[in-house]
């Protein structure tokens, strides 16, 4: 009974956290299409073609880059903190769960 109310009221907090922290959405990625396009645009327009797969790299480069850039704008940097508190919250409960009454 203890285990079950002691989930019953952690569970709706880790389900608030979990469900508070966004992830990227497609049109924050519209930003790196425009600058990896533009690179390839103008690495092309430099070198009129002879460096094809050079421009196509250098703008797959950019766009991984900004990719990175966008997704690390949304990580949290205590998430490892957050990962570790649940799963001591977890162990606790089964401790205090096979605990004689």
């Amino acid at each position: 009974m203890k285990f079950r109310r002691f989930w019953c009221s952690i569970f709706p907090f880790t389900y608030s956290i979990s469900v508070a922290i966004a992830s990227p959405t497609p049109n924050e990625y519209e930003r790196c299409h425009r600058m990896a396009s533009s690179v390839l645009v103008m690495c092309l327009d430099k070198n009129a073609g002879s460096a094809g797969k050079k421009c196509w790299d250098a703008a797959r480069r950019r766009n991984d880059a900004c990719y990175a850039d966008v997704r690390e704008s949304h990580s949290r940097p205590d998430r490892q903190r957050r990962i570790d508190a649940e799963r001591h919250a977890r162990e606790q409960a089964k401790e205090q769960a096979k605990m004689p009454r």
